[in-house]
């Protein structure tokens, strides 16, 4: 076999070598798209859920704390009522006094 024909075959084989190795990256690339692809979904996905139920905690503190709230206006209230009533007669005796002086 001459040396020009075994430089040829070398060459054949490369080439071959070559476009084989390509062939391999390129599904590999896709296959690491794909892979990627679905991961950043699934961390998507996650992240979607962990802030719905970061929302769900943060709405429920803020209801009960708006009930804590409400309820301690509506204690101090009652008792600003109580304390009122408790002293109306003391109150109308006071403008009877007043009244009755003038």
């Amino acid at each position: 076999m001459s040396i020009l024909k075994l430089i040829q075959e070398a060459e054949e084989k490369a080439e071959k070598l070559k476009d084989e190795a390509k062939e391999e990256i390129a599904a590999l690339l896709e296959k690491t798209k794909e892979e990627t692809a679905t991961e950043v979904e699934k961390l998507f996905n996650d992240f979607t859920l962990e802030q719905k139920n970061i929302d769900q905690e943060y709405n429920d503190l803020i209801n009960k704390k708006e009930k804590d709230i409400i309820e301690t206006y509506l204690q101090s209230d009652l008792l600003d009522e109580e304390k009122a009533k408790s002293n109306s007669s003391k109150t109308v005796d006071f403008i009877m006094g007043k009244v009755i002086e003038t």
